[in-house]
């Protein structure tokens, strides 16, 4: 599948900001080993979720920062996606369907000295059933980032090394309660980064 994700954020205060998330599936797309080969595709809007973060705490001379979040997340749709008058498979469906609650949290600590920033991560979803008893199992999902600022003389521009650890837990949904076997999932990722800031005001 080809995903695009759209993240909004508007600060209230200093301590609290609302927050918009959103993605489009460009495509979504399952390919079934049969003879002529078939394959079926859904496309569009997944789900908005809506959160209030909240700062906890900010101490600027340590450079220590906690947050967290908690939102709803509203489906693009309930009602599943048909092509050509067939309807598609859940595993092709842009949007779960279904309404649920996200809590996030985020620890930083930075090191402003050697250039070092130091973060964890961690979001649950919490999936309720859909229209056509189909409950998508719960998600905990936990990065930890360590980053560091490139200040070498030889290097020209603002270059930043990021390394990511992440873990994915992907528990098994349930349909018509009896649970599908076929779902679920851990799983664990190392992903290196190479950030580049360009006229102090672009990311790449």
């Amino acid at each position: 599948y080809n995903f695009l994700s759209l993240n909004l954020g508007y600060g209230v205060s200093q301590k609290i900001t609302f927050e918009l998330e959103t993605g489009y599936y460009i495509n979504k797309t399952q390919v079934y080993n049969t003879t002529p080969e078939i394959s079926l595709t859904g496309r569009g809007f997944s789900n908005f979720n809506l959160l209030l973060k909240y700062n906890f705490y900010a101490d600027l001379s340590k450079r220590i920062y906690f947050l967290g979040a908690a939102g709803l997340k509203m489906p693009a749709s309930r009602i599943y996606q048909s092509v050509d008058n067939v309807e598609l498979p859940y595993q092709l469906q842009p949007s779960q369907g279904s309404y649920g609650l996200i809590v996030k949290s985020s620890f930083v600590k930075e090191n402003s000295l050697r250039g070092l920033r130091y973060f964890v991560t961690n979001r649950v979803e919490i999936n309720g059933e859909n229209q056509y008893c189909y409950k998508p199992g719960s998600s905990v999902f936990t990065s930890l980032y360590v980053s560091k600022h490139l200040m070498v003389p030889w290097l020209k521009g603002d270059w930043t090394v990021i390394l990511q650890l992440r873990n994915e837990l992907r528990f098994k949904d349930v349909f018509k309660g009896e649970t599908n076997q076929s779902t679920g999932s851990c799983l664990f990722f190392a992903v290196p980064q190479i950030n580049y800031v360009l006229n102090e005001k672009w990311n790449i």
